[in-house]
């Protein structure tokens, strides 16, 4: 097994901290239980030996400030813009008694509309989707897929492929965890 250490690209994060005007790492340890990043960091390892990685945990709920936050983001970013590999790692649905429902359902409907959203870089349509059905079948990422797409928009970005979509149902609960690859290229 390789034991490598995948290291935090720090003078990345320092000249995005320079674009703001307030901590934008204030929220931390709130986030100290997040285990969404664990799972591509082994694909990065594979990639090239000196990879390095930027992770944004997105908690603000507003698009136009999701926006601001982006157009910062894209003056560093576009400085090496062929250096970045971007991964938004999130699960969509979340549903069954293990999740608060009196019983299991389907989300396939939901999942798919959402990820149609997504491929076509509809942050906006995807985000209000979610907010007008009360996200009703809890789909992760939200705000970070929105910031996400609207990274990829400012890249040229136009279009992205679902490879895969699953739903991962535990009995013992009567649960329901959806999730998908998509790619952008």
């Amino acid at each position: 097994v390789d034991d490598r250490i995948i290291e935090t690209e720090i003078n990345f994060v320092n000249k995005i901290k320079e674009k703001f005007d307030y901590d934008i790492t204030k929220d931390y340890f709130s986030f100290k239980r997040e285990h969404s990043i664990e799972f591509p960091l082994i694909f990065i390892s594979f990639l090239e030996e000196d990879k390095k990685v930027l992770t944004f945990l997105v908690s603000e709920n507003n698009k136009e400030k999701l926006k601001e936050i982006v157009k910062k983001l894209l003056e560093v970013i576009k400085e090496k813009e062929d250096d970045f590999f971007f991964i938004s790692s999130i699960d969509l649905s979340h549903v069954g008694r293990k999740f608060g429902d009196e019983k299991c359902f389907d989300p396939e409907e939901v999942d798919r509309k959402y990820i149609d959203y997504l491929l076509n870089l509809e942050n906006e349509k995807a985000f209000d989707f979610l907010e007008k059905n009360e996200n009703m079948t809890r789909i992760d990422g939200k705000n970070t897929n929105f910031l996400f797409l609207e990274i990829l928009k400012g890249l040229g970005i136009k279009r992205g492929t679902l490879i895969n979509y699953k739903k991962y149902y535990e009995e013992l609960t009567d649960s329901i965890v959806s999730y998908s690859f998509i790619v952008f290229d």
